[in-house]
């Protein structure tokens, strides 16, 4: 039978009360010392000692509320004291905790990322057991041992890092910076938000080849009715081109908080396979391939929308959108001599297409080609070109939509019906549904119309009506009375429930 370390009885000037774990980096215990509670770590070995005084030092350049604060070294590396934080992990914490409240501890945690690189540190290793969220809802930053001045210090050898919060260039070799934490961070924000980190798989393994090979999900394809901005700013800190990650650090707790006044993101169900897909090109013309996608399929499909949603991934990652007009055959030079991954989109089947995209899968330009049309294109096809129809719409993912927009359940089996599973055609029955609502005054509608195309929070309605959020709650006051609206969040958001 394994027993637990018995209780130090004193560790320098602190006497240790209980282990609270033990591993390769030394077993850290919560203490008592002169001033109060800590948490000491106490090194068990020569390298954990030097591991301690390299974190001791790194310390000593940091001074933030959002980072973990030392009390005290000793000069050897036997223990480092650390100010003891009573609280949750962050996966703890952020189950069942709402939008708005989400992004405000995601803001104060990049103030503290930003006082870490402002002072030349990257982290290199952040992920949810490395933050501690006490019950005031103030995070901290913890566990600096991997932590390096990126100036100052050589790049550690070899891998160092937590598969699935590890960004790209760290999985292949490369030293992580400040780049890389802006992944991590990203990748925080993504399992604070969806409950999983970017790519979350069964296997293991497969963590450490996914992020190298694919991009990941939308994160308002998981937690639909996000802001559309806060949607855009997570994906664009999980872009695979470090420069194309926004940054620095310092103007992310900005742009997290403005974020919320965006509208929602439209909701998307269905076509993951075919998403999945097309992501995988992206990466594909990234490495030096050159790739054509033919999106075909009927009037309302959802051609269109995985075309918008492949421009959008694109222009994350850097690609150079160029027009193609009356010229196709003219721009075969200007994808030749491109120094960036290339986009083309175009509803054109005419010969000139036809001859760049074959040109583009000939000669391996680093151009993604995208033709959306009716039909498949059998030549293009012969050549290499990938075809994707968007399948019709599931009942499940029919009762996945109307969930996610706050609507009665029962009409599933009906609107699929009605729509023949075809995405448009569902979108217009549920188009405008407060047009047949009776006795609503102008604003009224206004504010069924805009919560009727997904959650929204408060203060992003008060701004969009240009009303004060005291008047928006007894805007909605009726409504509520009425089941028109439904509060979430504890009453951060609202969404309209309309029966149609």
């Amino acid at each position: 039978m394994e027993t637990s370390p018995q209780p130090s009885p004193q560790t320098g000037p602190f006497r240790c009360l209980q282990l609270l774990s033990a591993g390769a980096g030394g077993m850290v215990w919560r203490a008592e010392g002169p001033n109060g509670l800590v948490a000491l770590k106490v090194a068990q070995s020569e390298h954990q000692q030097a591991a301690l005084r390299h974190e001791t030092a790194i310390l000593d350049w940091v001074d933030h509320p959002n980072v973990i604060r030392k009390v005290q070294a000793h000069p050897s590396g036997a223990w480092l004291a650390l100010e003891y934080v009573e609280g949750a992990g962050l996966k703890e914490w952020s189950r069942g905790k709402g939008v708005a409240r989400v992004v405000e501890v995601a803001a104060r945690l990049a103030e503290g990322l930003a006082h870490l690189h402002g002072n030349g540190i990257a982290h290199g290793d952040l992920k949810p057991s490395n933050v501690v969220i006490d019950d005031q809802d103030r995070p901290r930053i913890i566990d600096l041992g991997i932590a390096r001045l990126v100036e100052d210090e050589p790049p550690p050898a070899g891998f160092r890092g937590t598969l699935g919060f590890a960004a790209p260039e760290v999985l292949a070799g490369r030293p992580p910076g400040f780049a890389t934490d802006l992944w991590s961070f990203g990748a925080l924000v993504y399992a604070m938000l969806t409950g999983h980190p970017p790519f979350a798989d069964r296997d293991p393994a497969a963590l450490t080849y996914l992020p190298l090979s694919s991009l990941p999900e939308p994160v308002s394809a998981l937690s639909p009715g996000l802001p559309r901005a806060l949607d855009e700013l997570i994906m664009g800190l999980l872009a695979r081109q470090p420069d194309a990650r926004p940054g620095p650090a310092s103007l992310l707790p900005e742009a997290l908080r403005q974020s919320l006044r965006s509208p929602p993101q439209p909701i998307l169900v269905g076509m993951r396979r075919e998403r999945e897909a097309l992501r995988g090109l992206i990466v594909a013309v990234q490495q030096g391939e050159g790739a054509v996608v033919v999106l075909h399929g009927p009037e309302g499909c959802g051609r269109r929308t995985l075309a918008a949603e492949i421009q959008a991934a694109a222009r994350r990652e850097g690609f150079v959108r160029l027009s193609l007009g009356e010229r196709a055959r003219e721009l075969l030079p200007e994808l030749r001599a491109a120094t960036q991954p290339t986009l083309v989109v175009t509803e054109s089947r005419d010969r000139g297409v036809i001859e760049l995209a074959s040109r583009v899968l000939a000669e391996r330009l680093r151009c993604l080609v995208i033709i959306v049309t009716d039909r498949p294109m059998v030549t293009l096809g012969k050549l290499g070109a990938q075809h994707i129809s968007p399948p019709a719409l599931q009942l499940d993912q029919v009762r996945q939509l109307l969930s996610a927009m706050h609507r009665p359940m029962d009409q599933a089996e009906g609107l699929l019906g009605a729509s023949k599973g075809n995405p448009g055609a569902l979108a217009a029955l549920l188009s405008d549904p407060v047009r047949e609502i009776v006795g609503l005054s102008d604003d009224e509608r206004a504010l069924l119309q805009l919560t009727a195309r997904g959650p929204m929070t408060v203060e992003a309605l008060a701004e969009r009506l240009t009303l004060g959020e005291h008047a928006l709650i007894d805007l909605a006051e009726p409504l509520l009375d009425r089941g028109l609206l439904v509060e979430l969040d504890d009453g951060e958001r609202l969404a309209a429930t309309l029966p149609r």
